[in-house]
């Protein structure tokens, strides 16, 4: 057999529906799939219809890295090949990964990973341009495109070593995005060193297996056409990725864990350890620092900060100097000065910040609205009305004005946000444009808002402002939460509707059968 396809599966069966159809989309021939579920009973009815020689293994509750390794186990394949049920690969994709690996003879062959909101047919659907557009600053995108820059200059002909290293552990933020992921191996490689992954490690598991691959392999091929989707989950509230699930307890545990694991397996091997601790020095600047700054868990002042602390002392000098700031902060960090640190931190990212405002008035106007507007007394009798974004004077934020003014004279102050300034309102309602310095102004001082669609993100409701939502429509059962996509709106459109309605206190039914319907 030259093929085995290994996917565990957990929850969220409409994902894994796109995933198996992508695999009929292949037109493989020789092959198997071995789907590892927690029990065969929640998958076995449903997966019929798609026509594959899938194999059910029953793992009960377990890591991802654990199923993975059963899989491992019982695959029969020449090569083997991870695949995540909620992603899908692109037509051919596979085809063209096993042509390569016959064809270089070579033990592993990479193929690009895209990121995508989108279901299959959906974003199949789409022409190139619009799905690179919409590749939610794919970091592992970002930095293939170096990988393949250095390729065009030839900077890997004397160093092929790098070229494995870049190609495989090709991420930003130390070893967080590192991933087997869109990789075809041979299945000798995995047998003969022993490789397998990790199976304690519920947040990492796939660097200890990439870093185990790079110490043995032989030279790494790389099929740009070969493509997987990387599948985002655009509903983060109640069908989050692991990604997705903000600060849990135990991930920096084990990201350190990880690290240090995946040191101790390369220290005979330079290249890859000088590169892990490359990284590490990268996400300790970009990413942890901003944490110490910025969290409002307190762990990262504390025991978080002493531990990377620790983790600093094994980082090669030379990486740490990169830069003043890096500098500066490491050493204040391995001084276990949080203090100092802190200071650090903020002026660095104060002179970053201000970099932003100077060159946007919008980041001007929410800095003002932050720092200034929302330490001014909010005006107990001021009202706020908007219509689709300050489209027209309209809706039912109209006739809620209207009605205040002319039975209430002299009781309200009323703005309406018009992006056309020269309209003339009834009752002599004051008109800002949205988004400028006195539509921030107005959002940091009213008392009532009365709007027919979503507030800015940026905007915070301060304690004793009351916010009405007379939305524009008829919203059914949950406001966009009984949506399995959303394809006519930002992709984080959920995420962004939870956090946004939380600041609603009140929301007016458009009819009776949206009362009932509410009141379910």
């Amino acid at each position: 057999m030259k093929l085995s396809i290994i996917i565990p599966f957990h929850r969220y069966i409409h994902y894994l529906y796109d995933c198996l159809e992508s695999i009929k989309d292949q037109n493989l021939t020789d092959y198997e799939v071995l789907l590892v579920v927690d029990a065969i009973e929640d998958v076995k009815d449903k997966i019929h219809k798609y026509d594959l020689p899938i194999t059910l293994i029953e793992s009960g509750e377990a890591t991802v890295g654990k199923k993975r390794n059963m899989g491992l186990n019982l695959a029969k394949g020449d090569y083997v090949y991870f695949l995540d049920s909620d992603d899908y690969v692109l037509p051919n994709c596979l085809n063209a990964l096993m042509k390569e690996a016959e064809k270089s003879n070579n033990q592993v062959v990479a193929g690009k990973r895209m990121v995508s909101w989108f279901k299959k047919q959906v974003y199949e659907t789409m022409s190139d341009e619009t799905n690179i557009e919409r590749n939610l600053k794919d970091k592992d995108h970002d930095r293939l495109e170096k990988v393949e820059r250095k390729q065009e200059e030839h900077v890997y002909d004397n160093e092929p070593e790098q070229f494995k290293i870049d190609l495989l552990i090709r991420t930003r933020h130390a070893l967080r995005n590192v991933s087997c992921l869109n990789l075809l191996i041979k299945r000798s490689l995995i047998e003969e060193n022993h490789i397998s992954f990790k199976e304690e490690f519920f947040w990492y598991t796939d660097a200890p297996f990439v870093v185990e691959l790079l110490k043995y392999t032989n030279d790494v091929s790389f099929v740009e056409d070969a493509i997987l989707v990387k599948r985002k989950h655009n509903d983060p509230i109640n069908r989050p990725a692991l990604s997705q699930i903000k600060d849990p307890d135990g991930r920096f545990d084990e990201f350190i864990e990880a690290h240090n694991y995946c040191l101790e397996i390369s220290k005979d091997y330079p290249s890859i350890h000088y590169y892990i601790n490359a990284k590490m020095a990268n996400y300790f600047t970009s990413f942890f620092a901003k944490k110490v700054r910025r969290s409002e868990d307190d762990k990262w002042r504390t025991t978080r900060f002493d531990t990377m602390a620790k983790v600093l002392t094994r980082i090669e000098p030379e990486l740490l100097k990169k830069s003043l700031y890096r500098r500066r902060l490491s050493k204040a960090c391995m001084n276990h000065d949080l203090k100092k640190a802190q200071k650090i931190i903020a002026a660095h990212l104060a002179g970053v910040k201000a970099k932003k405002i100077f060159k946007n008035k919008n980041e001007m106007n929410k800095y003002l609205y932050r720092h200034k507007y929302k330490n001014e007394p909010i005006q107990k009798n001021l009202i706020m009305f908007e219509t689709f974004r300050g489209a027209s004077y309209a809706d039912s934020p109209k006739y809620i004005y209207e009605y205040l003014a002319k039975n209430f004279p002299g009781q309200y102050e009323f703005v309406w946000v018009l992006n056309d300034t020269k309209t003339k309102l009834p009752y002599g309602g004051t008109v800002v444009k949205r988004m400028t310095r006195k539509y921030a102004y107005y959002l940091a001082v009213c008392k009532y808002f009365v709007f027919n669609t979503r507030q800015p993100l940026w905007y915070r409701k301060r304690e004793g402002q009351v916010f009405l939502e007379t939305w524009h429509g008829t919203p059914l059962k949950r406001l966009a939460f009984d949506q399995e996509e959303v394809t006519a709106a930002s992709p984080t459109y959920k995420a962004q509707f939870y956090r946004q309605k939380q600041e609603w206190d009140y929301l007016i039914a458009p009819n009776a059968f949206s009362s009932e319907i509410f009141n379910c």
